[in-house]
């Protein structure tokens, strides 16, 4: 743990959660135990598997509605399409866009930590 503390320790870069600080007592504290030894680092609000299953919970989410709205159209036995759907679907067209960018960005922002680690 203490090499790895020293190593990010070092790290410089906005994707990669900074170090702030190890025990006063450095090596000697760990063998302490938990008492002795711990680090300082920036918190960390959400993880990447979290936000991974918040998309997820919101795709389910859009599928289940598409269908019920289809299946109640269906029942009642409409074809055409009103105009509050199409505004309706043009929303969900941003939407869609807009978690897009939001998983693009993530994506391109941690193959810049990992280019950053790597270099």
């Amino acid at each position: 743990l203490t090499l790895e503390a020293e190593i990010l320790s070092n790290l410089a870069h906005p994707n990669i959660i900074k170090l702030r600080g190890i025990a006063h007592s450095g090596v000697e504290g760990f063998i302490q135990g938990p008492g002795g030894y711990f680090i300082i680092m920036d918190r960390l609000f959400e993880t990447l598997d979290q936000r991974m299953r918040t998309w997820r919970e919101d795709n389910s989410n859009d599928v289940d509605d598409d269908f019920r709205n289809h299946h109640h159209q269906k029942k009642k036995g409409r074809r055409s399409v009103e105009p509050q759907q199409h505004l309706e679907a043009g929303d969900k067209l941003d939407m869609n866009n807009d978690l897009m960018d939001e998983q693009l960005n993530i994506a391109l922002q941690i193959s810049a930590a990992v280019m950053y680690l790597h270099s």
